[in-house]
């Protein structure tokens, strides 16, 4: 009789303990980063927000999900139109960390020129309620949404100009800085869900108002 599936199983093992130890490193991390936000307040595109504290029942959250133009510390950059009518009153799940094991509410999206932004809705449970502790202090000041690049994608502002002349003019003529090392990503992009982050890829990403 085949023993191999032994070893399968202590493989198996083996990645799931390995999962369990980048967890708990990831919240170890998390919990030392927390000191480093006190009451943090967050902008919204440059201008000072007022941000109040949560109530205790009905809470919302609302900011900016994501921008057009910039370029985000990942070196990525959305070009004009990438949100586009598809990404408008959607409404899509909102997570803490990107982690689709901690759902903590739900986010309606919304397109307003250059700026996707959310208006979230946090949940009556207790993953949400640490979640609005989190924004209480300061310590979880941003969001990050989860998308899929479903149009174009240019490695480097030659490839944009080369493939597409007349979008690479629009990017520019709105301030989109040309960079051979950005990759640049046309509509339509599938946002899939928001999550709420204390350092966002994208640096304008901020929580502006709690209500």
């Amino acid at each position: 009789m085949s023993t191999a599936w032994l070893g399968e199983l202590e493989r198996g093992r083996g990645y799931q303990e390995w999962v369990q130890r980048e967890l708990a490193r990831l919240e170890a991390e998390l919990e030392d980063l927390r000191p480093r936000f006190p009451r943090r307040r967050a902008l919204q595109l440059g201008e000072p927000a007022t941000v109040r504290q949560i109530a205790s029942a009905g809470d919302v959250i609302r900011g900016v999900a994501s921008t057009i133009g910039n370029i985000d510390r990942s070196l990525r950059a959305m070009l004009p139109g990438a949100f586009g009518p598809q990404a408008s009153q959607r409404r899509v799940p909102c997570l803490a960390f990107h982690r689709d094991d901690r759902p903590v509410g739900s986010s309606l999206l919304t397109v307003d020129g250059r700026t996707l932004k959310h208006e979230t809705r946090l949940a009556q449970t207790a993953a949400a309620e640490e979640a609005r502790e989190w924004v209480r202090s300061g310590g979880v000041p941003a969001t990050s949404i989860g998308w899929l690049p479903d149009g174009p994608v240019y490695f480097g502002w030659a490839a944009l100009e080369r493939a597409d002349p007349r979008l690479a003019a629009q990017a520019a003529a709105m301030g989109t800085v040309a960079r051979g090392d950005v990759t640049y990503f046309a509509a339509p992009l599938d946002v899939v869900e928001l999550s709420l982050v204390p350092i966002p890829a994208n640096p304008l990403a901020l929580i502006a108002a709690e209500d």
